[in-house]
């Protein structure tokens, strides 16, 4: 047998029953139970064990090849699937415009809507990325400003999105980002009938804390107009039969997070249950501005967070804990082809690009009409693996780089640290995975 080592992808929590702990490999996100004898020799590089314990641990990717490059192999792994990935992405932001005035966004806001004079180029673009030959699906994004002030373009370019899919052989998908002022059952019928039905909406608190965060351009309240749709949408459309995914994004700091726990005893008052099928609930971040000042620590996020799924499991919305799994494409931003398409007709490699305005001047790789964007190849961002591989940022060293993918290449290159959450509370989301497992598949078998 090949000499092996203890991976470097790997977390072991404390005792999670009298003589277990939890043994997790970020490569192959499984998991295994082992007793105080393992965990000691592990803790050591000792890999003496028993042949059947080695063969399992060989198979969950906790012990590998001692001459094995565990940095390079991950690296190599994750280029080979941003070339050959067989989803061709494209995102519009059919409007420049919103009614909200966040204290948090980047973004400058002004009216206007994509023009009809570039919807043949859009498309052309389109029809070109779907045609290559490893593409299989064509994942459309609306984002905005506020992408239902631009319903028009939505309901215009749709069916031609549809048929160029259907015409190249290829699955289709849409989602969108909205505030939801304009989220009703009316606005909703529209986006199904478009097949837009990934459908992401937030809310930063109950009304004391949202209202304060996210007025609108008035600074008028926008709580009740929210909330008030989001009733009549979830109770008047049968979520399941739609195939309607709704995810709620909290946005949190210091000064709402106390708001949080509310707003979530609020929505199961409402039997938002089994309806709002993700919660999106993530730090304030820099968007072209120093809204990250008002954050917490990570650390103390990361708490937080297991409190938050803690809750969620409490009220309903929840029935375990999602791990964070293997991350090979970190964002759009690093791939080859997926962009970004401004009200303007200029495109993008990162969603926060768009309407920012010094971001959006010295980061445009070129207009709809006036370039092959296929053949693009000074993108902003698409270099991030092999940076990582050359030791440019500290995720090279850190054990979640597996499940990270290194996080926001944005942000490092702005002189932000983007760790995610789960860096600091992995361990506690792997007790909670099992807790709320326990009688499942997941842990049949998986003693050591």
């Amino acid at each position: 047998m090949e000499k092996l080592k203890v991976s470097k992808y790997i977390a072991i929590t404390d005792y999670i029953n009298e003589y277990n702990r939890l043994i997790y490999s970020f490569i192959t996100e499984k998991m295994l139970l082992i007793n105080d004898e393992v965990y000691t020799k592990l803790k050591e590089n000792n890999v003496d064990f028993g042949e059947q314990t080695v063969n399992k641990f060989i198979e969950a990717g906790i012990l590998v090849d001692a001459n094995l490059n565990e940095l390079e192999n991950i690296i190599r792994e994750n280029k080979r699937v941003v070339t050959n990935r067989n989803v061709f992405s494209f995102t519009i932001f059919p409007s420049s415009n919103c009614q909200l005035g966040c204290h948090y966004c980047g973004q400058v806001h002004g009216p206007g809507k994509v023009d009809k004079n570039v919807y043949a180029d859009i498309l052309a673009h389109i029809e070109k990325g779907v045609a290559q030959p490893e593409k299989n699906h064509l994942s459309i994004g609306w984002f905005g400003g506020e992408p239902l002030l631009g319903m028009s373009v939505i309901e215009e370019l749709s069916p031609d999105l549809r048929r160029i899919a259907e015409r190249n052989g290829c699955s289709y998908s849409a989602r969108i980002t909205t505030n939801g002022l304009l989220f009703n059952r009316v606005y909703l019928g529209k986006l199904i009938e478009h097949d837009v039905r990934d459908i992401t909406i937030s809310l930063d608190g109950t009304a004391k804390s949202h209202d304060l965060r996210r007025p609108t351009k008035g600074d008028g309240p926008s709580f009740d107009t929210i909330m008030k749709n989001l009733a009549d949408v979830l109770h008047y459309y049968d979520i399941e039969k739609e195939q309607i995914d709704i995810q709620l994004r909290i946005n949190v700091d210091r000064y709402n997070q106390d708001d949080v726990f509310p707003l979530l005893d609020l929505l199961a008052e409402r039997q938002f249950q089994n309806k709002i099928k993700r919660f999106d609930i993530a730090p304030i971040h820099a968007w072209g501005n120093d809204a990250h000042l008002r954050s917490n620590t990570i650390q103390e996020f990361a708490d937080f967070k297991i409190d938050c799924y803690i809750k969620l499991m409490e009220l309903g919305f929840m029935t375990n804990v999602p791990l964070p799994g293997r991350v090979k494409v970190i964002c759009q931003a690093v791939t080859d082809d997926a962009l970004y398409m401004q009200t303007d007709g200029y495109l993008y490699d990162c969603s926060e690009l768009p309407l920012v305005p010094a971001d959006a001047a010295a980061k445009k790789l070129g207009h709809i009409k006036a370039v092959d964007l296929l053949q693009v190849e000074d993108r902003n961002y698409s270099s991030w693996n092999d940076e990582i591989l050359d030791g440019k940022f500290p995720c090279t060293d850190c054990r979640i780089l597996p499940i990270c993918g290194g996080g926001c290449p944005k942000s490092w290159k702005d002189g932000h640290i983007p760790c995610p959450d789960y860096k600091y509370n992995i361990e506690d989301m792997l007790a909670l995975a099992y807790l709320s497992h326990s009688n499942s598949e997941l842990f049949q078998n998986a003693s050591v």
